[in-house]
């Protein structure tokens, strides 16, 4: 059952410029930082009431990302994705030539080789495979992948937003663009748990809690989205992000997506990376008998 924190009623904070004579530079520093936080977090929130304003900063430690995938320090890497359209050239023998599309199983299928793992993966390492497996038939095969087309990079976004729905990614989108993108938040979220999901292929699909307040007020960086991220902007206070995982994912992640997210995420781990609650745990798969 999950478990929710009583629910309390939101209330609608105004934000007013006081005179700063007499403070001292550090005071005037923070009621800045504060009333640019509470004007940012108005704008997130459309054209509704500014709910979301507020007058005080977060005094709560921001998530620490280094080492996780949301580490905004880290490069990302291009990889490829079920749908793209690749044309696999062979320079030796050109009647090799492949033009394939990524199966929704993530694999290609060549001639003399067979079927490769083409999803997530460079199309430098899926070229490298792909020479030594066709050493058999070529001397010197020095095949190429080459992307014709991009197929499928969007994320997904929902809960309190005002246009939950698929967005189409772009480089380097951050979170808090995401929610702009989906029309900002509405009155009832809660913008200091916003969940991001992230499957990481052969490791694990991990979950963060983002605090936007945070991020406005630049006590936390902002988070670089990847394709087939999931964003849920809850409307109250998650106690248990991966007991909430657990019980909503199937509602969470659209059906009709064609990135295979659902099977994938079920008897795997889910590593939650969070400053309150840090755990491992595995999704049992609800179609399969215990």
């Amino acid at each position: 059952m999950l478990t929710r924190l009583p629910h309390r009623r939101r209330q609608v904070v105004s934000v007013h410029l006081v005179p700063t004579r007499g403070r001292r530079p550090a005071a005037r520093s923070r009621a800045a930082a504060g009333l640019l936080a509470g004007v940012a977090l108005t704008l997130l929130a459309g054209c509704q009431q500014p709910a979301l304003t507020v007058n005080r900063l977060s005094h709560d430690p921001p998530v620490d990302l280094v080492g996780t995938p949301f580490d905004p320090a880290v490069k990302p890497k291009y990889v490829l994705y079920p749908g793209d359209r690749l044309l696999v050239r062979f320079p030796t023998d050109k009647e090799l030539d492949q033009e394939v599309r990524i199966r929704s199983d993530g694999k290609i299928s060549l001639p003399y080789v067979g079927d490769i793992e083409a999803a997530y993966r460079a199309p430098q390492e899926l070229a490298a495979e792909i020479n030594e497996k066709s050493k058999a038939v070529l001397t010197d095969p020095r095949a190429v992948v080459i992307v014709l087309e991009e197929v499928g990079r969007v994320i997904y976004i929902n809960g309190q937003v005002q246009k939950p729905g698929i967005l189409s990614l772009q480089p380097g989108q951050t979170l808090m663009q995401t929610v702009t993108a989906a029309g900002g938040a509405t009155i009832l979220a809660n913008a200091e748990q916003v969940l991001v999901l992230r499957r990481v292929p052969d490791d694990a699909t991990y979950v963060l809690s983002a605090n936007l307040k945070q991020i406005v007020a630049g006590q936390a960086p902002d988070v670089r989205m990847e394709p087939f991220d999931l964003v849920h902007v809850p409307e109250t206070i998650i106690a248990q992000v991966d007991l909430f995982v657990e019980q909503y994912v199937n509602a969470l992640i659209p059906h009709a997506a064609s990135f295979p997210f659902i099977t994938q995420l079920h008897n795997e781990p889910l590593k939650i990376v969070s400053d309150h609650d840090t755990r491992t745990t595995i999704i049992p798969n609800a179609n399969q008998a215990p």
